[in-house]
C-alpha cells in the first residue's frame, strides 16, 4: 500500500543514514518485519543516494541480492523512481 507523507519522510531519513554509512566505508544492515518491501526500499534509497545507479537498477539489484519478491509493492518502486530517478550509468 501507499505510504503516508510521514512514512516517506522517515524512509528518506533512513536512506540518508544508509548513504552516509556506505559513503564512509561502513556496512549497514537494514531490516523490517518481513525484509521484502520496506527494508529494501530504505536500502535502495540509500544506495541510490551514494551511487550512480538508476531506480530500475536498484530494484534489479535488490531482487537479485535479497529475494526475487523484494519491492513487489509497486508504490515503493514508484517512490524509488521519484526520489532516485534515472541515475547516471546503468550497471547490470
Amino acid at each position: 500500500s501507499a505510504l503516508t507523507k510521514h512514512e516517506i519522510a522517515r524512509a528518506l531519513m533512513g536512506g540518508q543514514a544508509v548513504a552516509r554509512a556506505l559513503s564512509s566505508g561502513r556496512r549497514i544492515l537494514v531490516t523490517c518485519a518481513d525484509g521484502i518491501n520496506r527494508s529494501a526500499f530504505v536500502a535502495s534509497l540509500g544506495l541510490g543516494l551514494c551511487t550512480r545507479l538508476s531506480a530500475l537498477d536498484l530494484v534489479y539489484l535488490m531482487r537479485k541480492q535479497r529475494d526475487p519478491m523484494c519491492l513487489n509493492n509497486q508504490h515503493f518502486v514508484e517512490y524509488i523512481s521519484k526520489y532516485i530517478g534515472a541515475g547516471s550509468a546503468p550497471r547490470r
